[in-house]
């Protein structure tokens, strides 16, 4: 995976010959001039072939969440601008087997610059108006997501409060420079992130790859 793009290596054909045949076939030569003699080389196809890979990339749902959120104010208007634009930033993203992806370094900065609006956020303690806000929803979506495609988590935080968005126990905030969310593709395929924000306020995320585990399930419980 290279500029957010798979290539597939060509498949190569093997080629092996007998170390005894060949030791005789040399010996037959070294006996005789202006002779030529066919080796007797045994042509050997890969267990893996290029259309083998092409059909199993993305095959797959790992996992797939949704949430719903409003925008029926001002503020919330904002809100939806922000969660269109991370949403924007990462659908279509590709995670090579071993690459760890970080949202905030696909989503990058939430800034006016960037063009993030203010809505509420939790900062110290309180409920505040924040450039960026409602970010955390996008998170907790693909968070969801993840769990449920069974991916390895390498860093997560909780919310200060209780959210309404996904289920208790199932959010992940994020602060540019401070919180990240993180999980890593352990698995040997590339996984491909869907996401896409709909007409009626929903947020969805889709996790493609390759299912080497099918007959497993994911099942989620809180405490």
């Amino acid at each position: 995976v290279e500029n957010n793009t798979v290539t597939v290596v060509p498949q190569i054909i093997g080629r092996s010959i007998d170390k005894t045949a060949l030791i005789s076939v040399v010996n037959e030569l070294e006996k005789a001039e202006n002779t030529e003699k066919v080796l007797p080389v045994i042509f050997v196809q890969p267990k893996i072939r290029t259309e083998d890979v092409y059909a199993r990339l993305f095959k797959d749902t790992l996992g797939t969440a949704w949430t719903q959120f409003y925008s029926d104010t001002e503020i919330n208007k904002a809100r939806t601008g922000n969660i269109k634009l991370a949403v924007a930033a990462i659908n279509g993203k590709i995670l090579a087997p071993g690459q760890e992806f970080s949202f905030n370094g696909v989503v990058g900065p939430r800034t006016v610059e960037t063009g993030y609006g203010e809505a509420y956020t939790y900062v110290g303690g309180k409920v505040v108006l924040g450039v960026g806000g409602g970010i955390c929803q996008v998170s907790s979506t693909l968070y969801d997501s993840v769990l449920f495609a069974n991916i390895d988590v390498t860093e997560r935080y909780n919310h200060m409060f209780t959210i309404t968005y996904v289920p208790l126990g199932r959010d992940a905030a994020v602060a540019y420079g401070q919180a990240d969310f993180k999980f890593k593709n352990a698995t040997n395929w590339p996984i491909k992130i869907d996401g896409w924000v709909t007409n009626d306020n929903k947020i969805f995320f889709v996790l493609r790859g390759t299912n080497e585990t099918p007959d497993k399930s994911v099942e989620l419980n809180h405490k």
